[in-house]
């Protein structure tokens, strides 16, 4: 009797804990291994807010967060852009204007900026560059790009920096590059859609959210329709698994596209991740914040609202080694309709709300705030 009671126990377990994580597999393609995660009554943990701080008459766009920094492009309150290094306080640090101009260290259309071993590192689309500067932003040198890729994307565009040199996306042809310092082409990731035909979906099909985590590229695609999908690839851009998710928001956070009476393809809905970190060998994504863009009847306008279906931003997380699913974290200070910026260093979360308009071009309360938070 107490057999089968034990029996019975371990079968009722069984069941609930594959009830409450979802469905994990793992099968071997072509020289990777291919994963899916089923999500279902996900393992729910929560931020707590530790602290805010609001800027005043600097507004940040495209920030990249290091351990101890964040730099940065902003407007000044007379609208001029502006480079700069602030701590993860927003203490301005170091400033200096954007040069605009074809001559070293002067910038035509900055793309993204980067941050490694105090050199700061701006990608310029235009002069398909990135140019360098020291710690006090001064002048340091020009890497070129012209026989690499065709086109950049005119902006945002997604950078990070390691040991092992610059990955960037999105380009034409490439939807990842990885570059030496010097500027030579060392890996690459071809986009399996014909962009090169259809230049004007770089940004649909091509662009990615990208981590350089040790020895390891970590990608995922917001804006694809149908994927819910993470990849991790060696150092040199080699796939190590791809990993595809399903959950409660697959018709929810998608993007799709209309086409306007110019022809020109546009999207529409949300996104379905709005940013990537790996920390301590696991991976955190970003969703459900960025806003659905909503167009009107004749495709000629769009607007940003709130998510529909999903009351705050939150975070997937998943294992860096074997790509399965673990919980997800909760917010209650992530607004849907605002994009944010996310870090994660010494076990705390920085969110940056970028600049949000509203009619009248007064600025959203919620935005332009760095949000320092921990988990629960």
């Amino acid at each position: 009797m107490q057999r089968k009671i034990f029996i019975i126990f371990i079968a009722v377990a069984i069941i609930i804990a594959a009830g409450c994580g979802g469905n994990y597999s793992v099968d071997q393609k072509n020289g990777y291994r291919f994963i899916e995660n089923k999500i279902k009554n996900p393992e729910n943990k929560q931020l707590k807010k530790i602290r805010s701080k609001k800027l005043k008459n600097k507004y940040l766009y495209y920030p990249y967060f290091s351990k101890n920094k964040i730099v940065t492009f902003y407007y000044d309150e007379s609208r001029n852009k502006n480079i700069g290094v602030f701590d993860k306080n927003l203490n301005l640090l170091e400033s200096t204007n954007l040069k605009k101009g074809k001559g070293p260290g002067e910038i035509m259309m900055e793309a993204a900026i980067g941050i490694y071993k105090d050199k700061i590192y701006i990608a310029d689309l235009q002069k398909k560059s990135f140019e360098i500067f020291d710690s006090r932003l001064e002048y340091h040198d020009t890497v070129l790009m012209n026989n690499v890729v065709s086109a950049m994307y005119r902006n945002p565009s997604e950078i990070d920096i390691n040991q092992n040199g610059f990955y960037f996306s999105p380009t034409i042809p490439y939807s990842v590059i990885n570059l030496k310092f010097n500027g030579e082409l060392n890996a690459k990731i071809k986009s399996d859609k014909n962009v090169e035909e259809n230049p004007h979906r770089i940004w649909g099909w091509n662009y990615c959210l990208l981590d350089a985590y040790k020895d390891n590229v970590f990608v995922t695609y917001p804006s694809r329709s149908s994927k819910y999908i993470i990849r991790k690839y060696d150092k040199n851009l080699n796939l190590i698994w791809e990993n595809i998710i399903y959950d409660q928001y697959k018709d929810i956070l998608k993007k799709s596209y209309i086409q306007k009476n110019d022809g020109s393809t546009q999207p529409k809905g949300s996104y379905k991740v709005n940013d990537i970190k790996v920390y301590k060998d696991k991976i955190y994504l970003l969703r459900g914040v960025g806003g659905e863009q909503v167009w009107n009847g004749k495709h000629s306008k769009y607007h940003i609202e709130e998510i529909e279906g999903v009351n705050n931003g939150f975070i997937d997380v998943f294992d860096s080694q074997n790509g399965k699913y673990l919980f997800r974290i909760k917010t209650e200070f992530l607004n849907t309709k605002i994009t944010y910026d996310f870090d994660i260093s010494n076990d705390k979360f920085y969110f940056y709300s970028n600049v949000f308009y509203l009619d009248g071009n007064k600025i959203d309360k919620d935005s332009n705030v760095l949000t320092v938070a921990k988990l629960k």
